[in-house]
């Protein structure tokens, strides 16, 4: 049972909003935790109503609660997403006067576009559900809470569907040898013969 108000337009995401136990928790007799037990809430996205017809929301999550023995039990609700409550009935009969009023009054489309959704708001004395996420148990008359263990999946290696190409290396580039300077030879010297120098054959 809330103690605050749970409001699209009041609350922000990360508010805590108070509640209590509203009937106590009796488990083979023993009282686990007695009625009025503070419970906690927390607001964890929360949307104002908006032009466009859009409606406001509240996301929320229980906190875990404490009971007699000081052990804490993890709580759930079926109904995380707060909303406003609107019948199919309303939504048809609103669609309909739009409809009219979109053929009598040509500006109605208009007022659609800019018409305001509603906002979700529960009271303080609104009552919400909760389930618990653990077993609780008696072990010599105290209430022994046992949290579920992690699900555990199953890790396969991924394999391809296909067969991969074999693919040969690269070949490894080899360095070309450079080649140190080396002295140019010298021009060796032509023995030339000028004619007078040649000896010319005598007549005979």
């Amino acid at each position: 049972m809330l103690d605050d108000p749970i409001s699209s337009t009041a609350n922000t995401s990360g508010d805590i909003v108070r509640a209590h136990l509203r009937d106590a928790l009796v488990l083979g007799g023993v009282i686990v935790a007695p009625a009025g037990s503070p419970v906690q809430i927390r607001a964890i996205r929360v949307a104002r109503a908006q032009s466009g017809d859009y409606y406001g929301f509240v996301d929320i999550a229980f906190l875990p609660m404490r009971l007699s023995n000081g052990e804490d039990l993890p709580l759930r609700t079926p109904t995380s997403h707060l909303t406003p409550y609107v019948s199919t009935g309303h939504e048809a009969t609103v669609g309909v006067e739009d409809t009219v009023a979109d053929i009598i009054f040509p500006l109605h489309t208009l007022y659609q576009a800019f018409r305001k959704g509603r906002n979700v708001m529960l009271g303080p004395g609104s009552i919400l559900r909760a389930r618990t996420v653990a077993s609780v148990s008696l072990e010599a008359g105290v209430a022994v809470v046992a949290t579920p263990t992690p699900l555990e999946f199953p890790v396969d290696v991924p394999a391809a569907s296909y067969r991969a190409l074999p693919f040969a290396p690269l070949p490894t580039p080899v360095p070309k040898p450079t080649r140190s300077p080396t002295p140019s030879p010298e021009p060796s010297p032509t023995s030339t013969l000028s004619a007078a120098a040649s000896p010319l054959p005598s007549p005979t």
